[in-house]
């Protein structure tokens, strides 16, 4: 009786075997070992034996990233070294300061301060005399403006209220651009440019704009 027992259990072991192999979770198994296989033969390294002189079948790529810290040294100090190259041309390392915007302003009212005077002092001068006496009385203003003699006499030429609202609008400008823009012998010429325009939406009447512009622009030197 034991050995039929024995073959029953047999049979039944054979066909659990059987129902698990041709199971859906037996399937899953297969794919996660077989897909396993190709990740790991895809990742890990693959060994090459290769003699001196023979050229390897594949290019060979190292399985993790090494820095090479002499060739990085070296491009970080030749960055310094073209940063601080840079650095005095980068208007970002520039701070304006407030006090030559006053200066500017100051000058500004130097060179009116000499017209009206020189004219107070001659009231029956013309305007190349007054242009001559203000000058004298500016002494190296005059070449440190770039003044001529033309551009003093322009002035001379205008109205004592004209010179007076002239004066305060030039001021005015001068020490706004002082303020708001780094002034440099490259930037000057653009900037200078520009300064008709400014002292015509500042409310100058047109006829003073070429004489005021003169004394601006020297200011701003």
């Amino acid at each position: 009786m034991a050995e039929p027992r024995i073959g029953e259990r047999a049979l039944r072991v054979g066909s659990s075997i059987k129902a698990f192999v041709g199971s859906k979770t037996m399937i899953a198994l297969v794919t996660v070992a077989i897909s396993s296989l190709i990740i790991a033969y895809a990742v890990l390294p693959q060994s090459v034996v290769l003699e001196a002189g023979q050229f390897a079948k594949r290019d060979i790529e190292s399985p993790r990233t090494i820095v090479n810290r002499v060739a990085t040294d070296k491009l970080k100090e030749d960055a310094r070294k073209a940063y601080m190259k840079s650095a005095p041309n980068s208007p970002e390392n520039y701070e304006i300061s407030q006090s030559y915007s006053y200066m500017a302003e100051e000058s500004v009212d130097a060179v009116f301060d000499a017209v009206v005077t020189a004219r107070a002092d001659d009231p029956e001068a013309g305007p190349e005399a007054i242009a001559r006496a203000a000058a004298k009385k500016l002494g190296g203003a005059v070449d440190a403006l770039s003044l001529s003699a033309g551009d003093l006499a322009a002035l001379a030429q205008i109205t004592e209220d004209e010179l007076a609202s002239a004066r305060q609008t030039a001021a005015s400008l001068v020490g706004r651009t002082m303020r708001d823009i780094r002034i440099t012998d490259a930037s000057l010429q653009k900037v200078a440019a520009g300064i008709p325009d400014d002292l015509t939406r500042d409310g100058l009447p047109p006829q003073l704009v070429k004489a005021v512009s003169r004394v601006v622009v020297g200011a701003l030197r």
